[in-house]
C-alpha cells in the first residue's frame, strides 16, 4: 500500500513489492465445512491476505517477505488436503 503523500514526511513504505498472487488446486475438499477449515488454516498463515477459498481451489495474495508458499502448502496439507 502506498501513502497518499508520495515520498513526503511520514509516507508509508511500499509493502506491495513483496506481494505475489498464487493459485492452487486442492484435493479432498468436498463441502462448505472443508472450505471453512481451509480458510481457518490460511487465516493463521503469516503473510497471507485476500484468500479466496472454493471447493477444490485456493487463490491468495502472499507477502513473501513474511510468509512462504511452502509454509502455506504444508499448513493446508496438515489440515488433511492435497495441494497441487
Amino acid at each position: 500500500m502506498r501513502a497518499v503523500d508520495e515520498g513526503g514526511a511520514g509516507a508509508l513504505p511500499d509493502f506491495t513489492e513483496n506481494m505475489a498472487h498464487h493459485q492452487f488446486r486442492v484435493e479432498g475438499m468436498t463441502c462448505g465445512g472443508c472450505v471453512a477449515a481451509v480458510r481457518n488454516v490460511l487465516s493463521r498463515q503469516p503473510g497471507v491476505s485476500q484468500a479466496k477459498v472454493e471447493i477444490g481451489s485456493i487463490e491468495l495474495e502472499l507477502d513473501e517477505s513474511v510468509g512462504s508458499v511452502e509454509n502455506v502448502r504444508k499448513a493446508v496439507e496438515k489440515a488433511g488436503y492435497g495441494v497441487v
